[in-house]
C-alpha cells in the first residue's frame, strides 16, 4: 500500500484497491511492494527457526542427561523445551499465513501440499542453504514468490514453492526440488536420463557406486518427484491422487464463497476485553467463549464448561450459588459437549486460516500471548437438528459401516466413535461426510449453515462434472 501511495495513488478501501490493480503497471508495482516484505519476513523467520532449533536440540540433550541422572532439573528443562517448540511453531505458522495469503485464502490448495498430520522437524544446515538460494531467486524476479517449504508446517513436498503472478487473479505454480550435494546431483541426473523410473541396470549402477543408501535415496527422490507431479496436476487440472489417502480425487467446478464466523469471534473477544468474559453462538451449534487470562486461571476447565452450558441455553438461571439447587447443574456440566482452546488448536493444526491473518491485529496479539483465552465448541447434536430443519437427515457412520472409510477419515471428536456422517437429502441423494468436512467449522471457522449449503449444492456440482 505504501508503494502505491509513494506514486500518488490513494487507496481508501478494498474495492478501490481491486479497481486500481486492474491496471497492469499498478498491479506490478503492488506485487513488487508485497514481494520485498515477503522476502524480508522469510529471512527473519528463518533466522529465528534455525536459532530455536539449535536451542531445542541443546535442551533435548540436557533432558536426556538429567533423566538418566534422576536430576531435579528434568521438569524445568521439559518446560523450557515446550516453550521453545511453541515459539518455533508460531514462527512457522507465520510462514503458513504468508502462503495462505499468496494463494488467495484457497484452503484446498494448501491441503494439497500436506502428506501427514505431523509438523516435521527442520535440518538447520539444509534450511540455511535453501533460504539463501530462495532469497537469491527472489532478488532476480520480484514478481515470483519463492517460499521455503521447510519453514512452513504444512508444505511437505519439494524444497521451494514458486508462485508467479502474471496478472490479477492468475497464478503460475512450480514446486522446486533442490539438488543439494554431489550425490543428489548425480542421482538426479541418472533419474532424469532414465525418464523418472530406474531400470535394473540403473539400480545396479547406483548400488555399485553409492551402496544401499544411495539406492534408497534414489527411490526417495523418485517418490518425491511423483508426489510433486501429482500435486501440480491437481492444482492445474482439479483432478489427481490425494497424497494423504492415495485415492483419486476431483475438485468441484465452481468455487463456493463460504461465510465465516469472524464477527462472532470479534464480539466475543471484545466482551472479554471489556468485562473479563464473553460468548457468542453461530447457527445455534457453533459457540465461542473468551475470557481474560485472570478469569481463565480462576475458572479452570470446569468453569469454561459452565460458560458453555449457559451459552447453550441463555434463559437458564445459574443454580451454583445455591447449595441446595446446584447438584443438577454440576452434574449437567459433565455432559457439556467437547470444547477446545481455539488458539492452541490453530497454531498446531497445520491447516485452515492461520491466526496471523485474522482481521483484528490487536486481538491476534492478545490471543497469541494468552492475555485473552478463546475456546470453541461445535455441538454436533445441535448441528444434526439444524440439518433436519433444513431437510437433511444425518446419521453417524460407526461400527462395521465405518471400516471402509478408516483409511480416508479419522474418528470425529465428540461423536459416538463415528468415522463419518451420512447425509441424505429429501430427494434421496446420499453423501458420506468425513472429519475434514465437519472440521471446517473449527479449522476454517465456516458457519454451520454454510456447511449445509455445500451439502445441498453437491448434486448440481456432480452433474456439471459428468457433463464435462
Amino acid at each position: 500500500m505504501s508503494e502505491l501511495e509513494k506514486k500518488g495513488y490513494r487507496v481508501r478501501d478494498l474495492d478501490e484497491l481491486k479497481s486500481l490493480l486492474l491496471n497492469p503497471s499498478v498491479f506490478r508495482m503492488f506485487i513488487r511492494g508485497c514481494h520485498y516484505g515477503f522476502d524480508l519476513a522469510q529471512r527473519h523467520v528463518a533466522f529465528h527457526v534455525i536459532d530455536l532449533e539449535s536451542r531445542i536440540r541443546h535442551a533435548q540433550d540436557q533432558l536426556k542427561k538429567f533423566r538418566s541422572a534422576h536430576d531435579r532439573r528434568t521438569e524445568p528443562t521439559l518446560a523450557t523445551l515446550r516453550v521453545l517448540r511453541d515459539r518455533q511453531v508460531v514462527f512457522r505458522r507465520l510462514m503458513d499465513s504468508l502462503l495462505y495469503t499468496i494463494v488467495g485464502a484457497k484452503t484446498w490448495v494448501v491441503r494439497r501440499f500436506l502428506q501427514e498430520y505431523k509438523i516435521r522437524r527442520v535440518d538447520p544446515e539444509n534450511l540455511k542453504r535453501t533460504v539463501e538460494y530462495a532469497s537469491e531467486l527472489n532478488s532476480q524476479d520480484r514478481m515470483s514468490f519463492n517460499l521455503v517449504t521447510d519453514l512452513t508446517t504444512v508444505v511437505q513436498i519439494g524444497d521451494l514453492i514458486s508462485i508467479e503472478f502474471p496478472a490479477p487473479g492468475r497464478a503460475k505454480w512450480a514446486i522446486i526440488e533442490l539438488k543439494q550435494g554431489k550425490v543428489n546431483e548425480i542421482l538426479s541426473g541418472i533419474i532424469e536420463e532414465a525418464g523418472g523410473s530406474l531400470s535394473a541396470v540403473d539400480r545396479e549402477l547406483i548400488g555399485a557406486t553409492f551402496g544401499g543408501h544411495g539406492l534408497e535415496q534414489a527411490q526417495r527422490m523418485i517418490r518425491q518427484r511423483s508426489r510433486m507431479a501429482e500435486v501440480t496436476k491437481i492444482l492445474t487440472t482439479d483432478r489427481g491422487v490425494d497424497l494423504g489417502t492415495n485415492r483419486e480425487i476431483f475438485l468441484t467446478p465452481d468455487y463456493v464463497e463460504l461465510e465465516d464466523c469472524f464477527d462472532a469471534i470479534e464480539s466475543t473477544y471484545t466482551s472479554a476485553k471489556l468485562r473479563g468474559a464473553g460468548g457468542a453462538a453461530v447457527d445455534g451449534c457453533l459457540r465461542f467463549v473468551a475470557v481474560s487470562s485472570g478469569v481463565a486461571q480462576g475458572l479452570g476447565q470446569l468453569g469454561v464448561a459452565h460458560l458453555f452450558y449457559h451459552l447453550d441455553g441463555k434463559n437458564r438461571e445459574c443454580r451454583l450459588p445455591d447449595p441446595e439447587k446446584s447438584s443438577h447443574e454440576v452434574e449437567a456440566l459433565r455432559s457439556v459437549p467437547l470444547f477446545i482452546d481455539l488458539v492452541e488448536h490453530n497454531t498446531k493444526s497445520q491447516l485452515g486460516c492461520p491466526l496471523f491473518v485474522w482481521r483484528n491485529e490487536a486481538a491476534v496479539l492478545d490471543l497469541l500471548f494468552g492475555r485473552i483465552r478463546l475456546f470453541a465448541q461445535f455441538d454436533l447434536e445441535r448441528f444434526f437438528e439444524l440439518a433436519r430443519r433444513e431437510g437433511i437427515k444425518m446419521t453417524w457412520i460407526t461400527g462395521k459401516e465405518a471400516e471402509g472409510i478408516k483409511g480416508i477419515s479419522r474418528q470425529i471428536p465428540g461423536s459416538p466413535n463415528a468415522w463419518g456422517i451420512r447425509a441424505v437429502l429429501e430427494d434421496g441423494f446420499t453423501q458420506d461426510l468425513f472429519l475434514g468436512f465437519v472440521g471446517r467449522a473449527i479449522v476454517d471457522l465456516t458457519r454451520p449453515r454454510e456447511l449445509l449449503r455445500m451439502i445441498k449444492r453437491m448434486p448440481a456440482q456432480l452433474e456439471k462434472i459428468d457433463q464435462s
